[in-house]
Formats: C-alpha cells, sequence, structure tokens
C-alpha cells in the first residue's frame, strides 16, 4: 500500500482551473509568465537560456 495518493486527479483538475483562466486574457496571462521567466533567470532558476529576437 502507497502512503501517498495518486496526485493526478489532483494535478489535472490544477492544470483545467489554470488553463480556464490563462483563456480569460491571453496578453496578461503572457506577460505574467514573461515577468515571472524573468525573476527565474535573475535568481538563476533556468537551466536554458531563452534565445533572443
Amino acid at each position: 500500500m502507497a502512503f501517498f495518493p495518486s496526485l493526478t486527479a489532483a494535478t489535472s483538475l490544477a492544470l483545467a482551473v489554470v488553463t480556464e483562466l490563462a483563456g480569460i486574457d491571453p496578453v496578461r496571462t503572457k506577460a505574467a509568465i514573461e515577468r515571472a521567466e524573468a525573476q527565474w533567470l535573475r535568481f538563476g532558476l533556468l537551466h536554458r537560456q531563452p534565445r533572443t529576437r
């Protein structure tokens, strides 16, 4: 018997909620993701560097 239940259902639900919220305002969502990635880059948390255009 496992000590932890499967996280598949919870992960699927969380992804569905996030997808619906992102669809409400895609422009704002993209900007928020870019800000978060910029923070991660400053903290050295990104393993790959984003390509510059």
